[in-house]
């Protein structure tokens, strides 16, 4: 599971091949239903490792990667 500081990187040169499925969780720091789920979907990606991949994205630290996704609430799915 990997937790994104800076979403930029992931943007440049991705090319989603449909090989690996990945799992966004916009999530807060501040938010009570986010940090519930926070076990679950680390349980899923060391469970399903190397099959999907599971990326943290903070919407309070990557407002215009939130804003992109169009994320009006959190959690969100």
């Amino acid at each position: 599971m990997e937790n994104i500081k800076n979403y930029q990187q992931y943007l440049r040169g991705y090319n989603y091949t449909g090989v690996t499925h990945v799992i966004i969780d916009f999530y807060a720091t501040w938010c009570g239903p986010c940090q519930a789920m926070a076990p679950m979907l680390k349980r899923l990606a060391q469970e399903y490792e190397g099959r999907i991949k599971v990326l943290k994205v903070d919407v309070d630290k990557n407002q215009a990667l939130a804003a992109a996704a169009r994320i009006q609430s959190i959690p969100t799915r």
